[in-house]
């Protein structure tokens, strides 16, 4: 990290590796036994699975750090490392300060023991004094809203009380560093506000977040910087939202920008059987399609998702308006009307439209031109989860209609939650919010005489 002194960096993880064995069927007894074959034999190299390897990342104080990747990645092997529950095969971690972790839901957490009693048994795990325990007791049960219950057993506690106290309990420890595994998706909206906030506060303090989810919206909403992490290695470090693009185009084949271009003479004209290359420009991917009747009445060029700004959007917050612009060349005098046809992420048809002219004059062109239609969708309209979408240019003065081209599902943009706090059709509905779209309404509900 260029310019800043080794010194202040809260985190440093120099080539770091963690490697399991795994136990191969054919040798039988127990652990003496398979150890006694090993040290005859050695360890075959087809026994060991990296789950980290030479991993390298810096990390300055105050810093919100958001983990991805798919399932098995090496993510939680990571936190793990770092909170010493597991120890490195090769390579070192370098923790400046005070760590507390939430690796999972009540971790460190005594089911016998009342709700009372693990907050003394948790915060002494951290090294927290009794008489500071004591101080801060309070505090840390009106944060985890459970005080109804702080002195039952918390084997009878749900998960999302138990999470509350956990969270209550780390978030308190004022820790330098804190690392959060998953957790905030258990609670519920209030919670994860309040939550959001207490990060704020450590964080705004000098202290460092490490966030590990699988929920794209939750890493935007509460992290600058994000590591994606690949089979074990760090594929990708850097700002949030250039990192979780990335990661969602490739996991999730999200293409949110395409261009045509065709095999051949690209200015001379298209023929019923010739053929055309499509390439996915956020991936470099190319595949081979047939052109369908009527393509040499236009042809598409380029199509892309835009933001506001009019730049290439893969991720789109529910409170963002999302673009579809899409570029197409006319080669002859005739009538041309854009349309697109939008499907949810169960693959139905979720709406198609065109341009709403009713004036059949708007549609028409008298010579060959180049034409860009850009039309957008408002905010609050679509639910969380993956739109795909069509492309279609026709003639409005044919019947049955007229399609030049029709490109199926050429565009994909992904939807994120927007920033807790922020107005949304969501309300206060629990986090699985039903249906492909959910558009925000003008809602009047007042008191009324009986």
């Amino acid at each position: 990290m260029i310019g800043c002194n080794l010194s202040e960096l809260a985190v440093e993880v120099n080539g770091l590796g963690k490697c399991y064995s795994i136990e191969k069927a054919g040798i039988k007894g127990g652990k003496w036994r398979r150890l006694a074959h090993k040290l005859r034999f050695g360890e075959d190299e087809s026994s060991k699975f990296w789950a980290l390897q030479d991993v390298n990342f810096s990390v300055e104080p105050g810093q919100r750090v958001g983990v991805i990747g798919k399932n098995g990645a090496g993510k939680s092997t990571l936190l793990k490392i770092m909170s010493r529950v597991s120890y490195p095969t090769a390579g070192e971690v370098r923790i400046r300060g005070s760590l507390a972790s939430l690796l999972e839901v009540g971790t460190g957490f005594n089911d016998n023991l009342t709700g009372h009693e693990n907050i003394y048994l948790n915060a002494s795990l951290y090294g927290m004094s009794r008489s500071l325990i004591a101080q801060r007791f309070d505090q840390i049960v009106a944060f985890s809203e459970i005080g109804r219950f702080i002195d039952t057993p918390i084997k009878h506690y749900s998960s999302g009380m138990r999470m509350r106290l956990a969270f209550s309990v780390a978030a308190h420890l004022e820790p330098d560093i804190l690392l959060l595994d998953e957790v905030l998706a258990v609670g519920d909206m209030s919670f994860q506000q309040k939550c959001l906030e207490r990060v704020d506060e450590l964080t705004s303090a000098g202290k460092t977040l490490f966030f590990v989810s699988h929920s794209m919206d939750s890493v935007i909403r509460y992290c600058t910087r994000c590591l994606w992490i690949d089979g074990g290695k760090l594929r990708m470090d850097g700002d949030t939202r250039e990192v979780t693009e990335a990661y969602v185009e490739e996991v999730l084949k999200v293409r949110s920008e395409r261009t045509v271009v065709s095999i051949g003479a690209i200015d001379g004209p298209s023929t019923a059987d010739s053929q055309h290359e499509v390439k996915a420009e956020s991936t470099g991917s190319t595949v081979a399609r047939e052109t369908i009747e009527y393509r040499d009445g236009a042809e598409l060029v380029s199509a892309r998702i835009i933001n506001a700004a009019g730049n290439k959007a893969t991720l789109v917050s529910v409170a963002e308006q999302v673009g579809v612009e899409l570029v197409y060349d006319v080669k002859g005098p005739g009538f041309y009307a854009p349309a697109i046809h939008v499907y949810c992420p169960s693959g139905t048809l979720a709406f198609a439209a065109t341009y709403p002219s009713t004036n059949i004059a708007d549609f028409e062109k008298g010579q060959p031109t180049r034409v860009k239609a850009v039309v957008w969708m408002p905010a609050h309209l679509f639910n969380i989860g993956t739109y795909s979408v069509s492309l279609v240019v026709f003639s409005p003065k044919e019947a049955p209609f007229k399609r030049y081209f029709s490109e199926e599902r050429y565009l994909s943009f992904h939807v994120v939650e927007s920033a807790i706090g922020e107005k949304s059709a969501r309300g206060l509905m629990p986090r699985q919010f039903p249906g492909p779209v959910r558009p925000l309404l003008d809602w009047s509900v007042n008191d009324v005489e009986r």
